[in-house]
């Protein structure tokens, strides 16, 4: 699952929590019974996002 939208600068840290809790949240009530999530670093190159 991935989405992605613009986000002003000023709310970006609570629109990445609120798209964390939706993370896990959804593919449960899916059934989902393994979440894995990868964070990107300064280094990896951000056309690979």
């Amino acid at each position: 699952m991935a989405v992605g939208t613009p986000v002003p600068a000023k709310r970006q840290e609570r629109a990445r929590a609120k798209c964390l809790e939706r993370m896990v949240t959804e593919p449960h009530d899916w059934g989902v019974e393994l979440l894995m999530i990868e964070a990107r670093t300064a280094q990896l190159p951000s056309h690979y996002v």
